[in-house]
């Protein structure tokens, strides 16, 4: 499968969902390349209503920052620490690998920066939460 699937590009050409002024963000950069993304989370109770973000930087990103919101939204935080859990450790040494539309970067370790960027992101924003 070739690094930038169909779905890979697809994905990367979603328009972002700019969060609004004053809302808790994540943000995180890559400085060797420059990719930079941003989310946030809308939450009703326990459960994600609305995923905000912006991403700049390589399809990878794009596309894993998209991924990210369309997966995320409708989730409870107790699913979103999981899926989060299972799609960065899915990137891991002699890990098994998810299907998914990122699903061709797994060929190429060198990217796997550009993938996990905007879930690091997310992670942060979850830590944040707790505090």
């Amino acid at each position: 499968m070739a690094t930038y699937s169909e779905d890979l590009l697809r994905l990367a050409e979603t328009v972002p969902n700019p969060i609004p002024h004053g809302m808790r963000r994540s943000s995180m950069l890559n400085p060797l390349c420059g990719d930079k993304c941003e989310i946030a989370l809308d939450t009703e109770g326990n459960t994600v209503r609305e995923v905000y973000w912006i991403a700049e930087g390589c399809a990878i990103l794009r596309a894993s920052t998209a991924h990210l919101a369309k997966t995320l939204k409708g989730k409870t935080l107790e699913d979103i620490k999981k899926i989060q859990r299972d799609f960065v450790a899915s990137f891991g040494t002699g890990a098994t690998h998810m299907e998914h539309p990122l699903s061709a970067v797994y060929a190429i370790p060198a990217r796997y920066k550009c993938a996990l960027l905007p879930w690091q992101a997310l992670e942060n924003f979850l830590r944040d939460l707790q505090r």
